[in-house]
């Protein structure tokens, strides 16, 4: 107990003395500014002696504020005195004390000390504060601050010549440029520490690992698919052709699979080494799968080479991105697909109800076009075939999208006679068309049918059940 009641009266003891010392060097101060004298530099030193003091007593008793904005005193001084390193070093230490309680003081006290370190000529200091301030932003992740200032850190550190510091730097810049996806700025940054590792003997062949990140930055980048234009041949409604769409497709992924193959024999200028790396294999099959849409092969080259040399987070991220232009191409072959189905399924059923809708009108003497009416399932389909993706559903683990020649002209066959929502008007016309036609062959077929009291017994409820669905459009016959 008594130790403690030492310590509180000790604790007590430095503040009183911190504010006494203040107080001092501001009465110090103020007796400068009224009267000139040639001994002035005398006074300020006084008064930064006592601030110096106080700054202790502060330090002491745990007022870390209040230590920061009087070293900060001290630097404006300094300034004054037109002693910058001086001013650039006690920045220093206030933001090292701000540091304590609020990391915002800290940053723009040391933000201070980088200004005056960058005019007097000291950019290695300078380029270590910033990494300092850049290490913060990374670990709190605000990428883009993280970002700007790991970059600007490396400029002053390799303007030293110290290239193994700034190359640490730019690394850092690249991850948080891949955390932005900004990913041509990632791929300059991985560029600029292949570079630098050439030049040290210890980093030397650590070069193709950065050149390989710089091409996985080309590879995480999203692709430009432009909208195709609508082809001459496409009536209004009907299921578009997939001619346009391809060649759109085609020509986004010769965009930029052609420029990952272009850079990868580009950099073997920057290393001799680079062109028998199996990095370089790698990427070369991983583009040949991607560009031949083989995702099994694809899934094969990332498992055996995931087991030469682990995939960081990084690599994951690109590489998820050409996983989802797979995921992107079989979910739209896969809607296209139930698309055709559904108008197939449509035809038949609108083709069924045409014939019924005939032979009603036979028996009940009517002459003229007819129309059938769209229940709920023909709503659905005709939805369905306009591309709405809520009523598709689409199991891309469980389908096997690599069609063979044969199944894709059955699909484009199919393409020829489909009809979308606002074609049904011309789909229902060859479907009373065909209809007529298979009539005229069935006639005696359904006269046998429909003999005898089975065949009274059917007309009566195919009558009562068409009834609903028929809308006649032209008169009774004479005869009725």
């Amino acid at each position: 107990m008594n130790s403690l009641a030492a310590l509180s009266v000790k604790l007590a003891q430095a503040k009183k003395n911190a504010k006494k010392n203040v107080a001092r060097a501001d009465h110090e101060l103020n007796a400068l500014n009224k009267q000139a004298n040639p001994a002035a530099f005398l006074k300020n030193d006084n008064a930064i002696w006592y601030y110096y003091q106080a700054v202790i007593n502060y330090k002491t008793s745990s007022k870390w504020r209040e230590a920061g904005d009087i070293l900060m005193k001290i630097a404006k001084l300094y300034e004054t005195l037109k002693m910058l390193l001086e001013a650039a070093c006690v920045c220093t230490d206030a933001a090292e004390t701000y540091m304590k309680i609020d990391k915002g003081e800290g940053m723009n006290a040391m933000r201070k000390a980088i200004t005056i370190y960058s005019d007097i000529g000291r950019f290695d200091v300078a380029g270590r504060l910033e990494k300092k301030i850049a290490y913060m932003h990374f670990t709190m992740k605000h990428w883009d601050d993280a970002a700007f200032h790991y970059r600007k850190a490396g400029n002053f550190l390799a303007g030293e010549n110290l290239i193994d510091q700034s190359d640490i730097c730019f690394e850092f810049s690249a991850l948080c440029h891949v955390e932005l996806r900004k990913l041509e700025e990632a791929k300059t940054d991985f560029e600029t520490v292949a570079k630098g590792a050439l030049q040290s003997n210890l980093r030397r062949f650590h070069t193709v690992g950065y050149l390989f990140r710089a091409i996985l930055c080309l590879m995480g980048m999203k692709m430009d698919i432009k909208q195709p234009p609508p082809d001459p041949n496409d009536k209004p409604g009907w299921i578009e052709s997939e001619e346009p769409i391809l060649k759109s497709i085609q020509e986004a992924t010769d965009l930029k699979y052609n420029r990952i193959l272009e850079t990868i024999s580009e950099y073997k200028q920057v290393d001799f080494l680079w062109k028998l790396s199996k990095e370089v294999l790698f990427l070369q099959n991983i583009v040949k799968a991607r560009k031949e849409w083989n995702k099994h092969d694809f899934a094969d080259h990332l498992y055996y080479w995931n087991n030469v040399k682990p995939i960081d987070r990084m690599s994951l991220l690109m590489f998820k991105e050409v996983y989802q232009e797979f995921i992107n191409e079989f979910q739209r072959r896969e809607i296209r697909i139930k698309r055709l189905d559904a108008q197939k399924l449509r035809r038949e059923r609108r083709k069924e109800k045409m014939k019924e809708a005939k032979k009603l009108m036979q028996e009940m003497g009517l002459t003229g076009p007819v129309e059938i009416e769209e229940d709920e399932e023909d709503k659905r389909l005709s939805a369905i075939i306009a591309g709405d993706r809520k009523l598709i559903k689409v199991d891309t683990q469980a389908a096997d999208f690599t069609d063979s020649d044969d199944e894709k002209e059955d699909i484009d066959a199919e393409n020829e006679d489909g009809a979308g929502e606002d074609g049904g008007g011309e789909e229902q016309e060859e479907v009373a068309e065909e209809v007529e036609q298979e009539e005229s062959e069935d006639d005696d077929d359904d006269d046998e049918g429909e003999e005898g009291e089975e065949g009274k017994k059917r007309k009566t409820r195919k009558k009562k059940k068409m009834k609903s669905k028929l809308k006649p459009l032209g008169k009774k016959s004479e005869d009725d």
